[in-house]
């Protein structure tokens, strides 16, 4: 429960929020929920959004070194995103820089 006067805390990137209470996506007034996964790699993104993220990076910051998840969880995670993204009409895509990385970007550009 939050004390009188706390602000929410979200993450922002052009015309998406991450809402840190409801795990939430929204852009503009279209809300969907995300998985904890999910939540964790759209944070990463957002965080990092003018830096090229490696998988191996994204597994390090979202399943943690001592996994034993594949790294192709990653790829099924951002097609993930990228429908949701798609699904709230944001304008916004995961993009991808064969053997580089992952990162936030206009779609259209």
């Amino acid at each position: 429960m939050r004390r009188k006067g706390e602000v929410k805390e979200a993450y922002s990137y052009e015309d998406i929020n991450l809402d840190t209470e409801t795990f939430e996506l929204v852009c503009n007034s279209k809300r969907i929920r995300l998985t904890n996964k999910e939540y964790k790699l759209m944070e990463c993104l957002i965080r990092n959004h003018n830096n090229l993220l490696s998988t191996e990076k994204l597994m390090e910051n979202v399943w943690d070194y001592d996994t034993e998840a594949e790294i192709n969880v990653v790829w099924a995670y951002i097609s993930a995103l990228r429908k949701k993204l798609e699904k709230i009409g944001s304008k916004l895509t995961v993009k991808a820089v064969r053997g580089i990385g992952y990162q936030l970007g206009d779609k259209n550009g």
